[in-house]
């Protein structure tokens, strides 16, 4: 069964144009071996200075444009219709059953919006969201919740504000969780489409070895 993992990354949360597109595309089925990745700059919105000036994450491009360079990243800037297109002849060869992300709605939501504003129809199907399966797993965990508790007050090394919320809770953003599970503290969440596909590629592994397996995903 072939799934793939996907990641948007937007001028904001406001302004929804897209200009990275990445996934990974995993065979569930055998251990979650990836088939392949992609990952993809969008030149009409990247190229766009003005625009990209009021980006959230605009100091990353330095790092696209090393990426761009290095013949072992796969990253390629092309248009979004371009994007798109593989994105969907993918999904159609490699018969993907459901497409994952972090906050699913959210990246449905971009792509929906760019497909508009490129105008071109939009015809991806079935999303399911990481993060409604983390609060169904992880986040009811009691270790999950001492392990956030410990680092997030005791622990100076971590910032507070990565683990906990201002209420005392554990946070179960990508970022905290992923540094759970691999037990890697200092970690900081890249904010780049494929690397945070990775990352939340390891958090849906995690929670199929160990909550329920291959049927937790409901695809």
């Amino acid at each position: 069964m072939n799934i793939i993992v996907l990641d948007t990354e937007t001028i904001s949360l406001n302004k929804l144009y897209c200009y990275n597109l990445g996934y990974v595309i995993v065979d569930v089925s055998s251990g979650f071996k990836i088939l392949k990745k992609r990952d993809f700059l969008i030149k009409e919105i990247y190229d766009n200075k003005p625009l990209m000036d009021t980006a959230y994450y605009e100091n990353k491009r330095a790092i696209y444009e090393d990426y761009l360079l290095d013949s072992k990243q796969p990253l390629e800037k092309i248009s979004f219709i371009e994007a798109y297109s593989i994105l969907k002849h993918d999904y159609l060869k490699y018969n993907i059953k459901g497409i994952f992300a972090y906050n699913s709605s959210f990246d449905e939501k971009v792509l929906k919006f760019n497909c508009n504003y490129f105008e071109i129809p939009y015809v991806l199907k079935s999303f399911h969201d990481i993060m409604e399966l983390t609060i169904q797993t992880i986040a009811t965990d009691h270790l999950y919740n001492l392990y956030a508790q410990y680092y997030g007050n005791i622990n100076q090394r971590i910032n507070h504000n990565k683990l906990l919320r201002k209420d005392g809770k554990a946070k179960i953003t990508a970022e905290s969780v992923y540094c759970y599970i691999v037990r890697d503290y200092d970690f900081k969440e890249a904010h780049m489409a494929l690397n945070d596909s990775e990352i939340e590629l390891t958090i849906l592994k995690y929670i199929c070895n160990f909550y329920g397996g291959i049927a937790k995903l409901h695809v």
